[in-house]
């Protein structure tokens, strides 16, 4: 769900939880995504209570999770998530001058401080009520940018710093508005490939020091090479899990494939639009052409 204000806001919610929860899967999670979900906090706090009592008829596994910058927690708020077990994420792009750079908030505001103390206050919260860290804590993703590329040391120590577990060394996405900014972010891939060995050298070094850290990637393909099993990331799956095993909603209530197609959508292109929640339903949703289309190929995406 990407969340921003409008005035029918409840209702398009609930449109959208009825269209999710009409999936014939019986396991299905909810992810508040923005802009900033905190900002429009009444209409998560809806969509929680209403996808619960829905689900009371159905009978579904239901998950919630939050990707959120932290600038607008406080402790009423934190107590409301833990209370529904809400998992939390935020974006660290690597050290605190690298990330306010990039992630840029009103000047009254720093936006790598308010995420290292929520990170640090919620993995506590967690602990306190009892819930299990390995399995309840908060996760944080970075987007490696032309900036990044010669911090590879400086990005895996402010990971460890913060006591995260995993570290995502994503490549930036060509997708949406960040398409505009591509001469100022955007790299050759073997820039990027260098990063990465980089870091994930050093972080095989800090294993072996008993420090515990983790890159994402090389845990979704070890996996699937050498224990024959699909951790499910969407991204790297075959067939990729976009309008299958994914769906975006976007808070006036169109419907697209993933939230990179409603990245592509903000740039005027709508190949992946699937419709609205006020005019269609789950079946037609994973039934339309976009999604049916790539299927069709070989089994290629």
């Amino acid at each position: 769900f990407h969340m921003k204000s409008t005035l029918p806001a409840r209702m398009i919610a609930e449109k959208a939880v009825d269209v999710a929860l009409g999936t014939t899967n019986n396991f299905v999670t909810i992810e508040f995504q923005g802009g900033e979900p905190l900002v429009n906090f009444g209409v998560v706090k809806h969509i929680i209570e209403y996808a619960t009592k829905r689900n009371q008829e159905l009978g579904k596994r239901l998950e919630f999770t939050m990707v959120s910058n932290f600038s607008l927690m406080d402790e009423e708020k934190l107590a409301y998530l833990l209370e529904h077990k809400v998992q939390m994420c935020t974006s660290i792009d690597g050290p605190e001058q690298l990330h306010n750079a990039q992630r840029k908030l009103p000047t009254t505001h720093n936006a790598y401080q308010a995420a290292a103390k929520w990170i640090k206050r919620i993995n506590e919260a967690y602990i306190e009520i009892g819930l299990d860290p390995t399995l309840y804590h908060v996760e944080a993703l970075m987007t490696t940018t032309k900036a990044t590329l010669p911090l590879w040391k400086e990005v895996v120590d402010t990971y460890v710093g913060l006591g995260c577990k995993t570290v995502f060394l994503r490549p930036i996405d060509p997708f949406g508005f960040a398409e505009r900014a591509r001469l100022r972010l955007e790299y050759p891939r073997g820039a990027y490939l260098e990063f990465y060995r980089n870091a994930l050298d050093y972080m095989l070094e800090l294993n072996a020091q008993g420090v515990e850290i983790l890159e994402r990637y090389a845990a979704i393909f070890l996996t699937k090479i050498l224990r024959g099993e699909d951790p499910n990331f969407l991204d790297n799956r075959s067939p990729a899990g976009a309008g299958i095993g994914q769906l975006a909603y976007s808070y006036d209530g169109t419907i697209y494939t993933c939230d990179e197609a409603r990245m592509l959508a903000a740039t005027g292109d709508q190949t992946f639009k699937l419709g609205t929640v006020f005019d269609t339903n789950y079946r037609k949703v994973v039934g339309h052409e976009p999604v049916r289309s790539p299927r069709t190929r070989r089994g290629r995406t």
